[in-house]
């Protein structure tokens, strides 16, 4: 019988004492009788195959090292461990690979990136602890090894940003800085002067929430990710359009996102799309729900875990305070007061109008937040909204 063990991964640069601790604690664990496994040696092993290591990582040899290590804690869980203990937990190997990238000046192509930061992110809610090392330069590393120091900097630093963006607990050594301004891509509107958009007239009217009058027509941007609400959108360049058409086109100024969206993508793509935010226009996410596959969703509501996933969407949204957050979903496994849900069974008919026509008969104090991923339906919601369709 397959038990679920508890799931320990270290991660940082070389030398940086993981290998050492991890025997301590298996030393420790095996002295009061637990039966535990220590997964490591995962490099070494790739480059006895002929895959390259350190600052020569390629996508290759980091899904390799990722998809063995997950082999090796299945096995060692169907052996009968009770403790896995994991020496490069895929983040690491993540981070090392993004280290090398940078070392070389190379380019890792973007859905290569996010194809391997998916299979991380669906192995992350395995682990019970991630332990992350700091490197300390003025430390020598141990001898018989010739880590380039610039290397193993940029790994401590890949790391730190990899585990911030992810949402998981930990004091960051190194934060990003805010970038001065917004790159955009080739072909997109540029920023009217002073980098501020100029507000229009919205949809369907206004409405106060959190304090701001935002368009009672809101945009829900669930759907400006891959299948499976999972990853980036294939026509990346078309959702940034869309998002900022919303705005700029439609006069809406009501945003609705949420970090398992991707996960995490949408926060990127807001971001990309229209930062720095006009001031009318208020960005709603929410917090509380895990993916551990694409389709699959998991509402997590322990207050350490929701507390690092609003501070990973200030950072991933590029912004100092969240104006609006919601929680996700109620964790059945942590006491909130009992809620009910809103019944939208009505507006599960074809087309725009009749639904939008019911939740603003309900009272002006109901917003619609529709979603889409085409330009073109897009101009249909905010026609139909203002009662030009």
């Amino acid at each position: 019988m397959v038990t679920t063990p508890v799931r320990i991964g270290v991660l940082g640069p070389h030398s940086t004492g993981k290998t050492t601790l991890l025997k301590r604690r298996e030393r420790e664990l095996r002295g009061h009788g637990v039966p535990v496994a220590r997964i490591g040696r995962l490099a070494r092993r790739a480059a006895g195959i002929g895959l390259p290591k350190t600052h020569q990582h390629t996508a290759a040899s980091t899904e390799w090292i990722i998809a063995q290590g997950i082999a090796d804690e299945i096995a060692a869980a169907a052996q009968g461990a009770e403790v896995v203990l994991a020496d490069r937990a895929p983040l690491d190997a993540l981070a090392y690979l993004h280290a090398a990238v940078e070392y070389r000046a190379d380019h890792l192509h973007r859905r290569e990136k996010e194809r391997l930061r998916l299979l991380v992110s669906t192995q992350l809610p395995k682990y019970h602890l991630l332990l992350a090392t700091v490197l300390d330069p003025d430390i020598p590393v141990d001898e018989g090894h010739d880590y380039d120091p610039r290397y193993r900097k940029l790994v401590d630093r890949h790391v730190h940003e990899l585990l911030a963006d992810d949402a998981v607990p930990h004091t960051p050594r190194h934060q990003r800085p805010r970038r001065p301004g917004q790159r955009h891509r080739a072909g997109a509107p540029p920023l009217p002067a002073g980098g501020r958009r100029m507000s229009i007239a919205p949809p369907a009217g206004t409405i106060t929430i959190a304090g701001k009058s935002v368009s009672r027509l809101g945009f829900g941007t669930m759907r400006l990710t891959g299948p499976g609400v999972w990853g980036y959108p294939a026509d990346y360049d078309t959702a940034l359009t869309v998002l900022r058409e919303a705005v700029d086109t439609h006069g809406i100024s009501h945003i609705d996102t949420a970090d398992a969206y991707g996960p995490h993508t949408l926060e990127h793509l807001i971001r990309e799309a229209l930062h720095p935010y006009p001031e009318h226009v208020l960005i709603a996410t929410k917090v509380g729900m895990a993916r551990p596959a694409p389709g699959l969703w998991a509402p997590h509501g322990h207050p350490v875990y929701l507390r690092s996933c609003v501070e990973a969407s200030l950072r991933r949204l590029g912004v100092d305070r969240l104006e609006l957050c919601y929680l996700h979903r109620i964790d059945p496994q942590v006491p909130y007061v009992a809620y009910r849900p809103f019944d939208a069974g009505l507006l599960a008919r074809r087309g725009v109008q009749a639904p939008l026509d019911w939740l603003f008969s309900r009272g002006e104090h109901v917003a619609a937040i529709p979603g889409t991923s085409r330009p073109e339906h897009l101009a249909q919601i905010t026609a139909a909204a203002a009662g030009r369709a």
